[in-house]
């Protein structure tokens, strides 16, 4: 009886130490499967990582973009932004391509978005990352105007000598050209009474002796030029006196004389 306890126990203890390993073991593969390893031989328990974000689009800032001739800054800037298929987004200006549809109207730094309009017009700017672009309208206005210049500076006329004197006038951009407005402007006088002016021609004619002022105005009625014109007094040209003697008539006109100057002979 002894005997068999001594060889009983030993065999029980045995027993319960490799159910408990073989519990251990079933817990410990499971937690590794759970957290993606497991390793060893079964391959089990792997996971493929996401795939890599994709462009989707780009968006080029300012939407409408625009630039006057002559009118500081001498560029603009754009900015392009790239937007991914996993919502992130990232600045692509440095790294897109940028072309400009008309380069006579502007071009564009090809590695910055710097545009520098070049003429008054619309070119299209667009930026490109592989096979995705994003484009706007670039939109150039033309020089404004800054003054008027009329010639000659100091006119004048003379009666019955100039029938009419033509004035130009000379219109003065912001970005330093010039353009002649003769026929564009509207031309006044401030006294008709002294000289008339063509409204469309700028051509003045004298009518009496004095001054007047004569304005050329742009089709804004915003930018304006005045010259003062003087008309100067018809010059003497000649004497006439009459009626006319002729020698039959001064023959007795002087002998009608004769009482008052006895001496007086032909």
């Amino acid at each position: 009886m002894i005997a068999l306890a001594a060889d009983f126990f030993p065999q029980l203890l045995r027993t319960r130490l490799r159910t408990t390993a073989a519990i251990l073991a079933v817990s410990l593969g499971g937690l590794l499967t759970a957290c993606g390893g497991g390793g060893g031989g079964g391959g089990g328990g792997t996971t493929t990582p996401p795939p890599a974000a994709t462009l989707s689009s780009i968006a080029v800032t300012p939407a409408t973009p625009s630039a006057t001739l002559g009118v500081a800054p001498a560029t603009v800037a754009l900015t392009a932004t790239g937007t991914y298929s996993d919502g992130t987004t990232k600045v692509l200006t440095t790294t897109a391509a940028w072309t400009s549809s008309a380069t006579t109207i502007a071009t564009v730094g090809a590695a910055t978005g710097i545009v520098t309009p070049v003429a008054a017009g619309e070119t299209t700017i667009t930026a490109t990352d592989g096979t995705v672009s994003g484009k706007v309208t670039f939109t150039v206005n033309p020089a404004a105007l800054s003054s008027i210049t009329i010639t000659p500076a100091s006119p004048s006329a003379t009666l019955g000598v100039n029938t009419s004197v033509q004035l130009t006038a000379t219109g003065n951009y912001g970005d330093g050209t010039t353009k002649n407005l003769t026929t564009i402007a509207g031309w006044t006088s401030s006294a008709p009474s002294v000289a008339t002016v063509g409204t469309t021609t700028g051509l003045v004619t004298p009518v009496a002796a004095g001054t007047t002022t004569i304005t050329a105005t742009d089709g804004t009625g915003t930018v304006k030029a005045s010259v003062t014109f003087t008309v100067n007094p018809a010059t003497l040209a000649s004497i006439s006196i009459t009626p006319a003697f002729s020698a039959a008539g001064m023959q007795a006109f002087i002998e009608s004389m004769h009482h008052w100057i006895p001496s007086a002979s032909v």
